[in-house]
């Protein structure tokens, strides 16, 4: 969140705390602030820091920068027109003025901002008038940025605040069927089950083909307990998008909690069929095989499970999404622990964060599970290098090499 600020005559004072670090052909390469956060992309006001420290430090760098670059710009002038001394050098001259200018007037424009912070930062007031902290969710008044800051606060457990920012909508625009859904699901993450299906049958009121709404509800009434009402209402979700595998997926899950093992499995095959990489229906496909006493197929599709979802965390981790990633192979590990690749594959991805303990304490699992693993001993020795222990590092590529790793 940006550091807003009103002050007591009405006046809204706004102040950035991210910046951008380096440059490229798409504009900065990463974007920081002082405390620590970063982004690989510009992000949206509410998801950076409120901290007035960050907002300071990037005003005292421009301010700076507004008195560094004319004096760089005036020492290039002064050059051209030494060593060219024609009309092109006076066209550059003019161009490194004309930029020199904005540059100091930029940086005049950061200096009178820095000063109105520190002032507030130490008397709590701007240009000697008192001043309040301001919530972002009073200033945004767009539906659609209402939308993405209560998605925000909800991927970041903070369901209350999301509740009323889609209740914000809701005042602005009471016919906003995502908005209804929105407030459902966060609803619905409270186990507030019974309001959770108010709000998705209001946002179906307004929009009888919203098939997320036609989801959510089916989800709410299955965590009641309420199994044949929640088919139902895939049923409808169907109608509208017959190809839709996360609804089959859920379809199976509530006839498979009504003792209707083999039409689960149908539906399982159903959404596996339109999206082979929805591997959660695979794994519950092979619960309800086990329930039907088909032990042999149960387990194929079980061992089908864990190599879809290695190999989703490898690519996961090939992404840079590494928590995703850890996630996906500590659900193989959660229905295998003696899953080896997957022991392996968490080492090398918590190493890739930095967490080198962990990453050890994972190959290390790996190891016992197979001894004789040259694989589990490369990593080791790969690991406890960037670890910076060295020693033992060599210890293990030595071990690895006597099983048969040549490296």
């Amino acid at each position: 969140m940006v550091v807003i600020l009103r002050t007591i005559e009405g006046e809204v004072r706004s102040y950035e705390t991210v910046r951008g670090e380096g440059s490229g052909e798409y504009g900065p390469y990463k974007y920081v602030t002082k405390c620590g956060m970063e982004w690989k992309r510009s992000p949206n006001p509410y998801e950076t820091c409120d901290h007035i420290e960050c907002a300071i430090d990037i005003l005292r760098r421009n301010a700076r920068g507004g008195i560094m670059f004319p004096l760089i710009f005036l020492l290039i002038v002064i050059a051209l027109f030494l060593i060219l001394k024609d009309e092109f050098a006076v066209i550059i001259a003019g161009f490194f003025i004309f930029a020199g200018i904005g540059s100091f007037v930029s940086g005049s424009r950061a200096e009178k901002k820095l000063k109105e912070l520190e002032e507030y930062n130490y008397q709590g007031t701007i240009n000697g008038i008192r001043a309040f902290p301001v919530d972002v969710l009073i200033e945004l008044i767009d539906e659609k940025d209402l939308l993405s800051y209560g998605h925000f606060l909800c991927d970041n457990d903070r369901y209350d605040d999301a509740i009323k920012a889609f209740n914000k909508v809701i005042g602005l625009n009471p016919n906003s069927a995502p908005a209804w859904n929105e407030k459902g699901k966060v609803l619905k993450l409270q186990n507030r089950l019974n309001d959770a299906i108010i709000a998705f049958n209001r946002a179906l009121e307004l929009d009888p083909k919203f098939i997320d709404a036609w989801n959510n509800k089916g989800m709410a009434l299955y965590d009641l307990g309420e199994y044949d009402k929640a088919a139902v209402d895939y049923d409808n979700a169907l109608k509208i998008k017959p190809k839709y595998a996360r609804t089959w997926h859920n379809k199976g899950l509530a006839l498979y909690a009504q003792g209707k093992y083999h039409e689960a499995i149908l539906a399982y095959d159903k959404a596996i069929k339109n999206d082979s990489k929805i591997i959660d229906a695979l794994y519950d496909k092979s619960i309800a095989l086990r329930s039907l006493g088909q032990i042999k197929e149960a387990d194929a599709t079980l061992d089908q499970t864990k190599r879809e979802l290695n190999c989703k965390g490898a690519d996961l981790a090939n992404c840079e999404l590494y928590l995703e990633a850890i996630q996906a192979f500590d659900k193989i590990i959660g229905i295998d622990p003696k899953f080896i690749c997957a022991w392996i594959n968490k080492s090398i991805t918590l190493s890739k964060m930095g967490r080198f303990g962990e990453a050890i304490g994972a190959i290390n699992q790996a190891i016992e599970i197979n001894p004789e693993s040259p694989r589990a001993w490369k990593y080791k020795g790969i690991i406890l290098k960037k670890a910076g222990q060295k020693a033992d590092s060599k210890l293990a590529l030595a071990r690895a090499r006597e099983l048969g790793y040549k490296g």
